[in-house]
């Protein structure tokens, strides 16, 4: 075939080109958007194992006992929490023997006690802070940790060298340990491994949506150019190579262009803060393979899948004088939702809680089987409620335009897919967001411990320490208190002008000492009761401070060699909730809806344009008629409309399940009502339907006079 030819079939004029040029930035944004959600996967299991291996539950651990002997193959590990200022600083605490062996990673040597190696954050807020508020909580520096063994390049983490008695002491996440090595893990459990996954899947299924969505831009007019060529002679095989050729060269350069778009976006990606930091920007550059493979999968589908549908169209000779009419949906298209919506109720009945293993390929298949299914399912409801509204609606547009849905009931579908897909998506991920435990909530007021308090527990005496925050600048009040064994650490012991003193009001009457819940130290009611004097050791140290946060650095630095617990405000419980991991997928869940939503967005759009491209000689020819404008505007108004309001319910409701199988899938926790935030999102949903419909009729009646006056 000759390519002056070819060059004028497929861009001979600007509307053709302008076809190209938006299959060419859909094919862009959709590889760019794969390239980024892949590298993002991979780049949170990286991530964690940069970040865990301070954690003492990694690696070959044994628990430690105060009458373990090291030798040179063997630390005494404990991990705890220090604050300094609104960030949170993980604490590994060291005791190990002057010849070990053992290797802490990133870090050129085992501190000594009094020693420690910081992260590169954390080392230049050590020395930017005055030495009193940070700096001597830990001693002398010996160097800092390597950048590429933190989790991201705000990680506030250090190293601590210590005597084996204060680890054995150390209230740490998992219990002191006996370590050989320093080793991280990816997930820290099967759980977040298939919250991984749905996650990647939930935001993936729709870009690829989306490609499929801008393949399919200006079908109707590349049909009618196809048929011209059978008209002159060209073979039903040649016409489809022709299909072939176009797609491949458009999909080939919109996916280098993604490629560079992708590039282009990862300094502006690596901002988002995730965990303890942002992200390295070499966390989200993919494997030379992995991109190679993304730009060829994309290329060889596109082409296949162009070639495949020309053969099938069965262009004529005669040309494209009459729409082609679709087969009605079949009614098998209920199976794929309907096993995957079986699988994700089975799926928590399966294995246990302690083994979740058999419950991973039941979620992550059902999931896929259920957003497939809604998918397939719905030009088969479109088409259900297309034929029976069409017997008992009256007005003209409405029963074109559903005589339209009956005819098209996929292409019809297509329109709103990606909406009706992102529905389900942000729908799975504000509900599943219930099922965290979130941030607890500071109360104030009385009976609740006042923010500006500074709390401690010590295992030795705190008599010399409160000698020095008496005359530490900011304090106002210093109290101890103790643990009564009988009570099993769930009530705390003061004196009645302490718990004045801190405060508390509404005290028993007569009573010298007092027992408050230990649940006032976490913004709990204090429930103050009378109590006996205690004969266990005063470890609980309270300090009131003016609420300057510096004044509350200085007494954390005197208080922390001997605390065995991190010294904390109500305020830094807070921030520490927001580090679970748990809390941490939840906040990455609002990105997920984000993105969803604008891909919706960007589908919805690309698809309405297609969609009144493809019927517009129709629309035209009612025009022609004596159609007025205003009737066939809302016409295709009605045509997206229908589908939209068919599957909007299911897709909410199967995403409501998803949900709920997923939470109980891989915790034993419930859902709740969702937040404000998917209402918001769910009305803005709302808001580009309508501007998509408005739209939609408005370029509608601007392409039909075009056409009519071709006609």
């Amino acid at each position: 075939m000759s390519p002056a030819l070819v060059r004028l079939v497929l861009a001979g004029d600007r509307e053709s080109r302008r076809r190209l040029v938006g299959i060419a930035a859909g094919m862009m944004l959709g590889v760019a958007l794969v390239l980024m959600l892949v590298s993002a996967y991979q780049a949170f299991g990286a991530r964690s194992l940069r970040s865990t291996w301070v954690l003492t539950i990694a690696g070959d651990t044994t628990p430690l006992s105060p009458d373990v002997v090291l030798d040179s193959g063997h630390v005494a590990t404990a991990t705890t929490n220090d604050f300094h200022g609104d960030q949170v600083i993980q604490v590994l605490k060291v005791a190990a023997t002057p010849d070990s062996t053992v290797h802490i990673p990133g870090a050129p040597r085992i501190p000594a006690a009094g020693e420690y190696i910081a992260s590169p954050a954390l080392a230049e807020r050590i020395a930017a802070t005055p030495a009193d508020e940070l700096g001597d909580r830990y001693g002398t520096s010996i160097g800092t940790l390597d950048p590429g063994v933190v989790e991201g390049p705000e990680s506030k983490v250090i190293v601590v060298g210590t005597s084996l008695s204060e680890v054995v002491a150390t209230s740490s996440t998992g219990g002191a340990q006996v370590r050989t090595e320093f080793i991280g893990y990816e997930y820290a459990s099967i759980s977040y491994r298939i919250v991984a996954v749905v996650g990647a899947f939930a935001v993936l299924i729709p870009v690829l949506l989306l490609i499929g969505i801008v393949t399919d831009l200006g079908a109707a007019q590349r049909a009618e150019r196809f048929a011209t060529l059978r008209l002159i002679g060209a073979t039903p095989g040649g016409v489809a190579r022709l299909a072939a050729l176009e797609t491949g060269i458009v999909s080939g350069i919109g996916s280098l262009l993604g490629v560079g778009l992708y590039f282009a976006c990862i300094p502006l990606a690596a901002r988002l803060r995730a965990g303890t930091s942002s992200f390295y920007p070499s966390d989200l550059v993919s494997s030379p393979f992995v991109i190679a493979c993304c730009v060829v999968v994309t290329m060889v589908s596109a082409t296949a899948v162009a070639w495949w549908r020309t053969r099938r169209a069965g262009l004529g000779p005669l040309g494209v004088s009459r729409e082609r009419i679709e087969n009605p949906p079949s009614a098998l298209s209920l199976i794929p939702l309907a096993v995957g919506l079986i699988t994700l109720g089975v799926g928590p009945l399966v294995g246990t809680q302690d083994d979740l293993v058999p419950r991973f390929p039941l979620l992550i298949g059902g999931f896929l089987l259920t957003m497939t299914g809604i998918l397939l399912v719905g030009p088969l409801f479109t088409w259900w409620v297309a034929r029976i509204s069409a017997t008992r609606v009256r007005s003209a547009a409405a029963v074109m335009g559903l005589g339209r849905v009956m005819r098209h009931p996929r292409n019809s579908f297509r329109t709103v897919a990606g909406l009706v897909i992102a529905m389900f998506v942000i729908t799975v991920f504000a509900v599943a967001m219930t099922g965290t435990a979130g941030a607890r909530k500071i109360k104030q007021g009385t009976g609740y411990l006042p923010v500006s308090i500074v709390v401690a527990r010590t295992a030795d005496d705190p008599a010399q320490a409160m000698q020095r925050l008496t005359a530490t600048a900011g304090v106002t009040t210093t109290v101890t208190g103790s643990f009564p064994a009988q009570e099993e650490g769930k009530r705390v012991v003061l004196s009645r002008p302490d718990a004045e003193a801190m405060g508390m009001s509404q005290l028993p009457e007569g009573a010298d000492h007092v027992s408050v819940s230990v649940g006032w130290l976490t913004s709990k009611q204090a429930d103050p009761q009378p109590a006996e004097a205690p004969t266990t050791p005063e470890t609980l140290v309270l300090v009131a401070t003016d609420g300057d946060q510096h004044s509350i650095e200085r007494v954390r630095t005197i208080l922390a060699p001997m605390a065995t617990m991190p010294v904390f405000t109500l305020p830094d419980l807070t921030r520490m909730d927001s580090m679970a991991l748990e809390n941490q997928f939840a906040g990455m869940t609002i990105v997920g809806i984000i993105v969803a939503g604008c891909i919706s967005a960007v589908s919805m759009a690309v698809s309405g344009i297609a969609g009144v491209l493809a019927g517009r000689r129709v629309y035209s020819l009612l025009g022609l008629i004596g159609m007025p404008v205003a009737t066939l505007r809302r016409m295709i108004a009605q045509q997206t409309l229908t589908p939209f309001v068919t599957v909007v319910a299911l897709s909410i409701g199967s995403g409501t399940f998803t949900a709920w199988a997923l939470v109980s899938g891989v915790s034993s926790r419930h859902i709740d009502w969702p937040s404000p935030l998917y209402l918001s999102v769910f009305a803005g949903c709302a808001v580009m339907i309508l501007l998509s419909i408005l739209a939609t009729a408005k370029a509608g009646g601007r392409v039909i006079g075009t056409t009519t006056r071709f006609e």
